[in-house]
């Protein structure tokens, strides 16, 4: 095994494992939440999936950037789920509920979603995207879709048991997402540096920047009753709620 291969399995595994920790402690009604409130749903969505696919496309054509770059940027704004879904969002304040309906909906989403969008993108950016339904449904399901419904089985069939692995099994996750990043930076280290000043890290800096003006202008920040109070600002398609004031 190589060491992309292994980087690519480490992260596979610790995403799976996070997902499965989180969900033992998540009920099955809980990943239904934003199907009872479909503007949010709507809202959550387009702002992952089109708005930032449009900026990431803006900026692909705009910057004289590398072809490799431009390519990356638009995957990166296709990418269905964030490895940081669901914990971080939870640790920083984001309802339970909403976090697991929202990486649930999403994941089912790209399904569907990223197929579709290689072929359309294929029209604007030419660079011969092709990418099966089945192998997304492959990956979502192996990284995301299966780990979540598992652990919501576990937690529901043996709520005592899911208890006392869900810490642990965080943990261990995030010790995994953390050996798998550092691998991957230090192979990529130095291609990395030779990208710096051809405007690599600008094009980075302003996705990122207008990922959270689009959330902002989105979300923003306000009470939704259909939330208890609670308001959701959506960063670059991440939402995290917060209670109002």
């Amino acid at each position: 095994m190589t060491l992309a291969e292994l980087v690519v399995l480490v992260l596979k595994v610790s995403v799976a494992m996070m997902v499965f920790s989180v969900g033992l402690g998540t009920r099955p009604s809980e990943l239904t939440t934003l199907l009872r409130v479909p503007a949010k749903l709507v809202g959550s969505l387009v702002s992952m999936n089109l708005v930032m696919l449009a900026i990431a496309l803006a900026l692909a054509l705009l910057l004289p950037l590398h072809h490799p770059v431009k390519v990356v940027l638009i995957a990166l704004a296709l990418s269905p789920v964030p490895p940081i879904l669901p914990r971080k969002l939870i640790r920083a304040g984001g309802g339970h509920d909403y976090v697991m309906a929202l990486l649930f909906s999403a994941s089912v989403f790209a399904i569907f979603w990223i197929p579709f969008a290689a072929v359309v993108l294929n029209r604007f950016f030419p660079a011969d995207i092709r990418i099966p339904p089945l192998a997304i449904a492959r990956l979502v399901s192996t990284t995301v879709l299966g780990p979540t419904l598992a652990g919501v089985l576990v937690g529901a069939a043996a709520p005592r048991v899911a208890a006392r692995l869900e810490g642990p099994l965080g943990k261990v996750a995030g010790l995994l997402l953390l050996a798998g990043a550092g691998l991957l930076i230090a192979k990529a280290a130095p291609a990395m540096m030779a990208l710096v000043g051809d405007g690599t890290l600008l094009a980075i800096a302003l996705f990122v920047l207008l990922g959270l003006v689009v959330g902002h202008l989105i979300g923003g920040p306000g009470c939704v009753a259909s939330f208890e109070g609670r308001f959701e600002m959506i960063q670059d398609g991440l939402v995290v709620s917060r209670t109002c004031r």
